[in-house]
C-alpha cells in the first residue's frame, strides 16, 4: 500500500513539472539583484534554486559580496542592486479524513495569491557592512518583518568574522540544513507537541518551536575554509493565547508582561557548518537552549502577576547530513532533531513530567538542469514521546521549476498521516489523513 502511494505522489509532482513546459533560459534567478550587479546566472549560487552550492553559501556567508571583497571593494551604489520584491501564488488541492471511526474525506479546493515580499536595502553596503531586510505582507494587509539586520565583516577571502545585530536567521545551513525545494522538513516547522492536548484545548503542553526562522538577537560567527562556527544570543519565544500554537518571537506583550518569568533573559543558540563538496555535500549541528512564558488560563484578577505565565525551559538539539551521489549525480539529504520541554499543571500551578520529542527526515533531490529539480523525502516527528499517538509521518514528491527570469513553478503532492485521538476526544488511537497536492507560482523581480 506504501509503495503505491509512493508512486502517485512521484507521479503527481512530476506532472507538475511537465505542466512548466517552457524552454529554459539561463539567466539570473534567485536573488535577482545580486544577479544584476554581479552578471551571474543561477547556477552560479544554486545547483537547483533555493538550495545553496558552496560558492553561494560563501557569498552568502561574506554578506552577499564576493569573499576577496571583505574590506577592500567599496560597493557600487546602485539602488537597483539593492532592492528586489516577490509575489507568491498558490493552487492546492486538499482531501481530508478526520481521526474518528467512519469520518467521511472533506476535499478543498483554492486558487489564492499567498502574499508577497519586499527585499530594501539587501546587501554591502560599504567594505565591512551589510544590511538585510525582508518586510512580508499576505491578503489580509498583514505586515510582517522576517529580516531586518547589520551585519560587520572582518577578514579574508579564507578566514573571516561575522557580527550581526537585528532579525536574524538563526540558522544558515548547508546542504541537509539548507532550504528546501519543496518547504523545510517536518521537524524543523511547528507542531502541537502534544496532539492530546491540542485536542482538548488546554495550555498544559507548549508548541513545538524549531531550530530555524528568524528571531531578535546578536550573532557572532568564523568562518574558516570549509568550516563555520556561530554563537547567538536571541530575544526567544512566546505563544498565542487559546489553543496551542505556532510559536512566535518576542516575549509576552501587554499587563504584566514585565513581570514574566522569562521577561529579561535571553535564548542561546550554537551551530556549525562543515562543507564536504561544493555541489550540496555537508554536515551541519545545531544546539538551542531556550525558554518560552505560557499563559497560565487563569484571570487577570489573579493575587500573583507572575502567574499569569509558566516558563517552559527547552532544549533543542539537531544534525543534519547530505552527500552527492556520483554515479546518478543526485544529492542525499538527512537530518535527526531531538529535544526537551517543561509541561505544566492547570490551575494547581505547578509543573508536570517534562517532554521529550524527536523527529528525522530522508531525501534524495536529482537536478536535471541548474534550473529544474525534482525529488522526494520522507518525514516522521513523535512531538511527545509518552503518548503513542501521536505520530506524524509525511511522504512528498516535487519538482521545482526556475524559468531563469526570475519566475519559478513548484509542483507538490504529500501523503500525511496522523496518529491522534478521535476528533470527539475519546482517547483512542486513530488516524487523520490528508493528501495535498500543491502548486506554487512565485515571480521574483
Amino acid at each position: 500500500m506504501r509503495s503505491l502511494s509512493f508512486k502517485s505522489v512521484l507521479a503527481a509532482a512530476l506532472l507538475a513539472c511537465a505542466m512548466a513546459s517552457t524552454p529554459l533560459v539561463h539567466t539570473a534567478s534567485a536573488m535577482p539583484n545580486f544577479a544584476r550587479k554581479y552578471g551571474l546566472g543561477c547556477g552560479s549560487c544554486h545547483d537547483v534554486v533555493p538550495k545553496l552550492n558552496e560558492f553561494g553559501w560563501k557569498f552568502r556567508a561574506a554578506g552577499y559580496r564576493m569573499p576577496d571583497e571583505i574590506g577592500k571593494a567599496k560597493p557600487t551604489m546602485n539602488l537597483g542592486d539593492y532592492f528586489a520584491g516577490r509575489i507568491n501564488f498558490s493552487i492546492n488541492q486538499a482531501s481530508a479524513t478526520a481521526a474518528t471511526p467512519g469520518s467521511q474525506s472533506i476535499n478543498n479546493f483554492n486558487i489564492a495569491f499567498t502574499g508577497g515580499s519586499i527585499y530594501a536595502l539587501f546587501g554591502a553596503l560599504t567594505p565591512n557592512i551589510s544590511s538585510e531586510s525582508e518586510l512580508g505582507f499576505s491578503t489580509s494587509g498583514t505586515l510582517s518583518v522576517s529580516t531586518a539586520s547589520v551585519g560587520y565583516y572582518s577578514g579574508d577571502e579564507n578566514n573571516w568574522f561575522v557580527g550581526r545585530i537585528g532579525i536574524i536567521n538563526t540558522l544558515q545551513g548547508y546542504g541537509g540544513s539548507d532550504r528546501g525545494w519543496s518547504g523545510s522538513p517536518l521537524m524543523n516547522s511547528a507542531y502541537p507537541i502534544s496532539l492530546y492536548s491540542y485536542e482538548q484545548g488546554d495550555k498544559t503542553k507548549p508548541a513545538y518551536t524549531g531550530l530555524t526562522g528568524s528571531n531578535m538577537g546578536i550573532d557572532l560567527g568564523y568562518v574558516f575554509g570549509q568550516a563555520t562556527v556561530h554563537a547567538e544570543a536571541l530575544s526567544g519565544y512566546t505563544y498565542a493565547s487559546g489553543k496551542p500554537s505556532a510559536a512566535l518571537a518576542g516575549k509576552p506583550m501587554g499587563t504584566g508582561a514585565g513581570q514574566a518569568p522569562s521577561a529579561n533573559s535571553f535564548d542561546y543558540m550554537f551551530w556549525a557548518n562543515y562543507i564536504l563538496t561544493d555541489d550540496g555535500g555537508g554536515i551541519s549541528a545545531a544546539y538551542y537552549i531556550g525558554q518560552a512564558d505560557i499563559n497560565t488560563n487563569t484571570t487577570a484578577n489573579t493575587s500573583n502577576v507572575d502567574s499569569l505565565f509558566w516558563q517552559n525551559k527547552f532544549t533543542r538539539y539537531a544534525i543534519y547530513a547530505s552527500y552527492p551521489i556520483p554515479v546518478v549525480k543526485a544529492l542525499l539529504l538527512a537530518g535527526y532533531e531531538g529535544g526537551k520541554d517543561n509541561s505544566w499543571a492547570l490551575k494547581t500551578f505547578v509543573y508536570g513530567p517534562d517532554i521529550s520529542s524527536h523527529g528525522y527526515f530522508g531525501e534524495l533531490d536529482y537536478p536535471i538542469t541548474d534550473l529544474v529539480g525534482v525529488g522526494a523525502r520522507y518525514d516522521a516527528v513523535t512531538p511527545d514521546n509518552s503518548h503513542t499517538n501521536n505520530n506524524i509521518t509525511v511522504i512528498t514528491a516535487y519538482c521545482d521549476y526556475n524559468f531563469g527570469d526570475g519566475f519559478a513553478v513548484t509542483g507538490s503532492y504529500s501523503v500525511k498521516n496522523t496518529d491522534t485521538p478521535a476528533s470527539n476526544g475519546v482517547d483512542l488511537l486513530g488516524t487523520a489523513k490528508n493528501n495535498a497536492f500543491s502548486l506554487k507560482v512565485s515571480w521574483f523581480q
